[in-house]
């Protein structure tokens, strides 16, 4: 017992001087894998709904909605931009909590940061807080709560409310509170898969929206509940047969849950990945013309939920493996643009489809969520069998990207939305962010002001 006031006391005292110099320099990194993945959504169709909504009920403010390039009150700015950072499926992503944690987290900070004039040392101090926030209460949910429940949407929440509050200096009964408004409004399921949607974007939207309410409440005496996390009518109770509480308060204060967070190499649903890993280890091994068969053997997550092997639309497509190892098989990447009708329909994508067959590996559930595991076997046309597996994909912590990698991919992300000019400038205010002096100054990057 206890949990949630232990949680808070910790995430209450996190300052920028408890921050080693690699989570600091991971932080900044994230910040710009985040911002690659904003511009990346802003021109999708939910993400320009969701602007309208925004501008119709919002009002102008002081912080940056980058979908339109306007200036709205906080709560509605990160509403818009955790929406936008979730449609490319290339945000960051925590293996052992299934959260997505930048699209509400970031989202929610940064546009109190620039409402607030934070300098970028308090934007960082705010991010880690959020995440430890949020992968904690992910963890602690644990795999039975994701079957039916989108994490980012709700364990999501508790990490913008956390980072929300660490910006306007919370103490800890203020951050309890702000915790318990949060898990009372936490949400998001995942029937909206099976007919393509918009629902995902929307359970980022108000996760950030939901979680900076949660905080901007608390901060001015809104009581939440005390025992929020485990109550015998909490939120974890309420939404998990197999809690591990312990993942609440295990190694707190032992380094920061932020350095955990893998971030994507592949623009498709992460349950892909360690599939697309193993087919990329021995990309140049592999000629689409002379392969016979190819049996991947993953997880009974990614089994139930990527197991696509006829995807309707580009949406599904990002869910299906067959199409993705299809895709990477012919094209040597996958980028966001290539999710497309055109792909979809092509022919060598679809003939190769029809050669992969998915089944589920005991072997690989044992050991998720703290690995995605994934092999292929790969027979081809003269009887060769070539087999690869990853316990790791490209962007995990013990397989990180390169700077240069991630800033190709942000450049990769950004194409056709900014200029070159304009991408060099926002890499160096990401990358030099515990430099800035004043969140607002992004601003002036995008000349907004």
């Amino acid at each position: 017992m206890g949990e949630t006031l232990e949680l808070a006391k910790f995430l209450a005292s996190i300052k920028f001087g408890d921050l080693d110099e690699k989570t600091v320099t991971y932080t900044k990194e994230l910040f710009l894998d985040w911002l690659g993945s904003v511009f990346a959504g802003s021109e999708s169709f939910p993400v320009k709904v969701l602007l309208d909504v925004a501008t119709e009920n919002g009002k102008p403010g002081k912080a940056t909605s980058i979908p339109g390039r306007k200036l709205f009150t906080p709560l509605w700015a990160g509403f818009v931009n955790a929406a936008s950072a979730h449609v490319a499926e290339m945000d960051d992503l925590h293996r052992s909590s299934i959260l997505h944690p930048a699209a509400p987290v970031i989202s929610a900070v940064f546009s109190y940061a620039e409402e607030l004039e934070k300098d970028g040392r308090d934007v960082i101090t705010a991010i880690v807080t959020g995440y430890e926030a949020g992968i904690r209460v992910g963890e602690a949910l644990g795999t039975s709560h994701y079957q039916y429940f989108h994490t980012t949407g709700t364990a999501g929440t508790f990490g913008a409310a956390a980072g929300v509050c660490k910006l306007l200096g919370c103490d800890v009964e203020k951050m309890i509170d702000a915790l318990g408004n949060a898990g009372t409004q936490a949400a998001g399921v995942w029937e909206f898969l099976k007919h393509g949607a918009h629902s995902k974007q929307l359970h980022t939207a108000k996760a950030a929206f939901n979680g900076a309410l949660s905080a901007v409440l608390a901060f001015k005496g809104f009581k939440g509940a005390k025992t929020i996390l485990e109550g015998e009518k909490g939120f974890i109770k309420a939404t998990s047969r197999e809690p591990h509480m312990e993942k609440l308060l295990d190694g707190l204060g032992d380094g920061f849950k932020l350095s955990e967070t893998s971030i994507k190499y592949f623009a498709s649903c992460r349950h892909t990945h360690p599939a697309l890993d193993a087919v990329y280890r021995i990309l140049d091994k592999l000629d689409p013309s002379r392969i016979k068969e190819i049996a991947v053997y993953t997880y009974k997550i990614s089994y139930d939920l990527v197991d696509n092997p006829e995807p309707v639309n580009p949406y599904q497509a990002k869910f299906s493996l067959q199409f993705t190892i299809a895709l990477l098989l012919t094209r040597k990447r996958i980028t966001p643009d290539m999710f497309n009708e055109s792909n979809l329909n092509d022919p060598t994508i679809k003939a190769l489809m029809k050669k992969i067959k998915v089944y589920h590996a005991p072997e690989y559930t044992r050991v998720y969520p703290e690995k995605w595991a994934s092999r292929v076997e790969v027979i081809l046309c003269d009887g060769e069998n070539i087999v690869s597996e990853s316990f790791y994909p490209k962007g995990d912590p013990e397989n990180p990207l390169t700077e240069d990698e991630l800033i190709e991919k942000f450049k990769t992300l950004t194409s056709g939305f900014i200029g070159e000019d304009l991408m060099n400038k926002l890499v160096e205010f990401s990358l030099n962010l515990d430099r800035v002096r004043n969140a607002r100054d992004f601003q002036s990057i995008l000349g907004l002001n």
